[in-house]
């Protein structure tokens, strides 16, 4: 995530990747923590439940050799495909904390980035609409609609970032 702060410094705050640092930031996130649930289901440490049955579905496992064969080969993109579960079975206690998590995430990055708690907060993605209910309410009220999306964001920062080297090796002709 990034910021720009009324001296127009950028802050970044995550953002490092899968599978480390995209904190609540990427439907990964979501599906990396959610196939945890059908393993324990898978070794006998959780009940078979609805959501457990929908990641078999999801993984086209069947049981756990299948399972690791599909974590084998699995990348961001197919950990992702789990995240809409997470929603679907929101009232799930198991879900129910992770998007707990995720919104105690997007605080702690919201907090790093604007640490005086005056900046308006855009959430991008195809996550943003979903995590909304499970963002902390102090922070809900600062939400705005984006701007732009992500992609745009990063590019104006690029543009800046480029604009400065360049007014940078200007002055030092």
């Amino acid at each position: 995530m990034a910021s720009l702060d009324e001296k127009r410094v950028c802050r970044i705050s995550g953002g490092y990747g899968f599978p480390s640092g995209d904190e609540a930031s990427s439907g990964a996130w979501l599906g990396l923590r959610a196939v945890v649930h059908l393993q324990r289901v898978l070794d006998g440490r959780a009940p078979e439940d609805g959501w457990s049955r929908e990641l078999l579905a999801r993984t086209g496992a069947a049981d756990r050799d299948s399972l690791v064969v599909w974590l084998c080969n699995a990348n961001q993109t197919a950990y992702a495909t789990l995240a809409p579960t997470v929603f679907a079975f929101r009232d799930h206690p198991d879900a129910a904390r992770l998007l707990a998590q995720a919104g105690r995430e997007i605080e702690r990055l919201v907090a790093a980035l604007d640490p005086a708690g005056a900046l308006p907060i855009a959430l991008c993605g195809g996550l943003a609409v979903p995590y909304e209910p499970f963002v902390p309410f102090a922070l809900r009220e600062r939400m705005r609609a984006p701007r732009a999306d992500s992609a745009a964001g990063a590019l104006e920062l690029a543009r800046r970032a480029a604009s400065a080297r360049t007014g940078a090796a200007g002055r030092a002709r």
